[in-house]
């Protein structure tokens, strides 16, 4: 007896070398326990007729910032150093945005995340909202991880403060079923000892690193005028790549030799195409990240830097951007998509867990409504288009119903688990009310 089984859909696991078949899929205690071409003989507790819907992997956000949500559009126009020097000052704004405006504006991230195809995401904040972070991620029923930045506990001072200091974070995360990730730091921030301190720690207790990484060229030109080298070789001279797994977001100002460098090293980056374009960061070498086996995930970022949490947005962008950068043949379609699924999880070690269709995994997964006319004609076999229509064509939109752990969190884009009405009202208060207290020209770069 299946807890749940989905029959008639068109399934594409993102297993390796996976080909798109009409077929069934079982569920029992929040796992996939079938999955098969055609009719799964059983009985199930719900049987649901999937005929018309792609049934796909959830998807994996590795860089979201919740608290900009509510600011969403902000940045426009700005590069990351200018809104660094518009917005800093200000703290970003969580000096004016109350503890209960940054919950609004996070359950409003993962909202919009679950009804674009997002079932585990990584929120980059947990210092401003603390505890609350893991009620606003558990209330919603999206799975994912919540970073704390450790900059603000160094001064404690040493690794066994360190550890003392974090375990009550731990605790709270993992009682809940989040995974907890230490934020490092930024190359304007960067301090050997720091660092080492850093990264032994979570050798030590065994937690992932992630940190903003050779992300622009102003901060990789910070690190050229005091150290005369660049954000991956000083990391790699100091012997700083080898201590514990590290998740790099973004990775764009990185050239082939240090590709390699990374390759050999247990380093994973997560990419954000689109914030890269519209803050104008640069290209990230994805193709030399693949062909050096870096694992690559995709992320959004936040309110001000992309506008969007749509990662289906995210796998054409990254398609589109290296077709022009590198040739259309840089980056394919299976490979996009495998950015935001499998390899996604690869990113969080979490790929014997989630991102793929398979037997014994936790059964995340997203259905598509195929019955609209930018998705027509949908082919099965002889010029299969399936996979070229998730990456070139699908939005989030598309999304019909979304899966965690076997449990419904979205059906026919209504959601199950909290009001999405009341969310949206109040993160559009909150927005208003912080906005209203600049005048119409301060938070914009003085020449406009």
């Amino acid at each position: 007896m299946f807890d749940l089984k989905l029959e008639n859909g068109i399934i594409v696991t993102m297993e390796p070398g996976c080909r798109p078949f009409v077929g069934s899929i079982g569920v029992t205690d929040g796992r996939f326990a079938a999955v098969c071409e055609g009719a799964l003989p059983g009985e199930a507790r719900e049987r649901v007729d999937a005929a018309g819907k792609i049934i796909f992997p959830g998807m994996v956000n590795g860089h979201v910032h919740g608290d900009m949500t509510v600011l969403r559009g902000l940045g426009d126009g700005l590069t990351l150093l200018e809104q660094n020097e518009i917005y800093e000052p200000r703290r970003y704004f969580l000096e004016d945005l109350t503890k209960e405006d940054l919950f609004w504006s996070r359950q409003l991230t993962y909202i919009e995340a679950i009804m674009s195809g997002t079932t585990f995401l990584l929120e980059h904040e947990y210092t401003s909202l603390g505890k609350d972070s893991i009620r606003a991620m558990a209330e919603t029923g999206i799975r994912g991880g919540v970073s704390d930045d450790i900059q603000d506990r160094l001064a404690a001072g040493g690794a066994k403060a360190l550890r003392e200091d974090y375990a009550a974070f731990f605790s709270e995360c993992r009682e809940q079923g989040i995974l907890p990730v230490v934020s490092s730091l930024s190359e304007e921030f960067f301090d050997e000892e720091q660092l080492r301190l850093i990264e032994e720690f979570a050798r030590d207790s065994g937690v992932l690193i992630t940190q903003h990484f050779a992300e622009t060229d102003w901060r990789s030109r910070h690190i050229a005028e005091h150290f005369r080298t660049t954000p991956v070789r000083y990391l790699q001279e100091r012997g700083l790549l080898d201590i514990a797994p590290i998740i790099g977001s973004h990775a764009v100002q990185v050239d082939r030799e240090e590709v390699g460098m990374l390759g050999r090293a247990d380093f994973r980056v997560v990419n954000t195409p689109l914030c890269e374009m519209k803050i104008a960061d640069g290209v990230a070498p994805i193709p030399d990240y693949l062909a050096a086996g870096v694992p690559v995930g995709l992320g959004t970022d936040g309110g001000l830097w992309n506008n969007s949490n749509d990662l289906f947005r995210e796998i054409k962008g990254i398609l589109l951007l290296h077709a022009i950068t590198g040739g259309v043949r840089a980056v394919s379609a299976r490979q996009a998509l495998e950015m935001a699924t499998i390899q996604g999880a690869r990113v969080f070690g979490l790929e014997k867990e989630l991102g793929s269709i398979a037997v014994g995994k936790r059964a995340d997964f997203i259905t598509i409504d195929t019955d609209a006319p930018h998705l027509c004609p949908l082919r099965l076999g002889h010029y299969d288009n399936v996979l070229s229509t998730l990456a070139y064509s699908v939005t989030g939109q598309d999304v019909r119903d979304s899966y965690i752990g076997g449990r419904a969190v979205m059906r026919d884009r209504s959601l199950c688990r909290v009001d999405r009405k009341r969310i949206m009202e109040a993160a559009r208060e909150a927005g208003e009310r912080v906005l209203a207290r600049y005048g119409p020209r301060e938070l914009l770069r003085p020449e406009d």
